[in-house]
């Protein structure tokens, strides 16, 4: 079950589960979904990691495709003001891509993508929600 996020925003995921259980009760999926989806890549290189796009909108389902083109694996946080992880954290290894869906943000905050290769610094950038 989701928690809510610190600060201003909650984050719920929403995977087959829930889709089944609404479905199997007649229910809308509108609790999970408003109708918006945003692809936002993650690329991580050897020196750093950039989101693209780097804000969405509110109430917007977002899939998350990390593409590790660095020489190590690597582990991809999204973590609230608090340093909590509100997605992640999911390792992916060098030269492959992993996509984490399900993601819909409540509320305007500010994340921070946090990037860290085995045995190295952590790379971070802003993610920011809008309303």
């Amino acid at each position: 079950m989701p928690r809510p996020a610190t600060g201003h925003a909650r984050l719920r995921r929403c995977g087959a589960a829930v889709v089944f259980v609404s479905m199997a009760l007649g229910g809308a999926i509108a609790a999970c979904s408003s109708g918006e989806s945003q692809d936002v890549t993650v690329r991580v290189t050897d020196s750093g990691c950039q989101l693209s796009p780097g804000r969405v909108e509110n109430g917007t389902d977002v899939t998350f495709a990390v593409h590790n083109s660095s020489k190590r694996s690597v582990r991809f946080t999204l973590k609230e003001s608090d340093g909590s992880a509100a997605v992640g954290p999911e390792t992916v290894d060098a030269g492959a891509e992993e996509e984490l869906e399900g993601n819909q943000f409540d509320g305007k905050a500010t994340y921070m993508a946090e990037c860290a290769p085995q045995g190295g610094t952590p790379a971070r950038t802003q993610f920011t929600v809008t309303d």
